[in-house]
């Protein structure tokens, strides 16, 4: 089973990529419940996403010598 996050229009969604070039819709992130609400996009009409938002990263320079 392959798994895509993907942005069709404004909206942001998971799904389950099928051979078909079809993205069975889920109902919330894989990590949650793998639940398919019987909704397909086509893989041609969608913008893959990375798989997780891009977090915050700081970094604060307290490490060197003065």
């Amino acid at each position: 089973m392959k798994l895509a996050r993907y942005q069709r229009g404004p909206e942001i969604h998971w799904g389950i990529l099928h051979d078909d070039g079809t993205l069975e819709r889920l109902a919330r992130a894989p990590w949650h419940a793998i639940e398919p609400v019987g909704v397909r996009d086509r893989l041609a009409d969608v913008r893959l996403l990375a798989p997780a938002e891009a977090p915050r990263i700081f970094g604060v320079g307290l490490n060197y010598i003065l």
